[in-house]
């Protein structure tokens, strides 16, 4: 019976010369080393491109952190502040500087790596959100000022759009 699958391939190798029958076999096997040899090549091609995405995204959050902890900080100088203690009078508007300086440097990192990491429109979504903060900040009690600091405080470090539609549904 096993003689009947192999007769063709038989029949094919009794035609062939040997140095035909040789370049058959070499194509036979080349072929999957040249399949896999690619295949390999691709996966690293991918993950270097991985690595590469991953060490800009880091350099991207530097500032990104630098904004949240400021947003912290400026949150609780606004709250004592509205509280009634006027030592954080000062802190509030070096705060204020603070973020600018955030902001300027995340928009620097936006220009050149935006494209490439997909932030465009989380990162205008958080400078709009902070800027309508700080226009609104003298109308806005202690607990309504805390609560959208702590949103922004969220939404920065995640970039995720969905946090300015939790503060346009409420």
């Amino acid at each position: 019976m096993l003689s009947f699958l192999f007769r063709p391939a038989i029949a094919l190798m009794e035609r062939l010369s040997t140095t035909r029958k040789i370049a058959l076999i070499g194509a036979v096997f080349v072929l999957p080393i040249a399949y896999l040899t690619w295949a390999s090549f691709s996966d690293h091609t991918e993950n270097i491109e991985f690595a590469r995405r991953e060490l800009i995204g880091t350099k991207y959050l530097q500032p990104v952190l630098s904004l949240m902890k400021h947003i912290q900080q400026h949150r609780g100088a606004v709250a004592g502040l509205k509280g009634g203690d006027a030592s954080f009078a000062q802190m509030v508007p070096q705060k204020q500087e603070e973020i600018s300086e955030d902001v300027r440097q995340i928009d620097e990192n936006e220009r050149q790596y935006g494209a490439l990491l997909k932030t465009g429109e989380q990162w205008q979504a958080i400078k709009s959100d902070w800027q309508n903060l700080q226009q609104r900040l003298q109308s806005l009690s202690v607990t309504e000022s805390f609560e959208q600091h702590s949103d922004l405080v969220v939404c920065v470090p995640l970039m995720v759009g969905e946090c300015n539609q939790k503060e346009s549904n409420s």
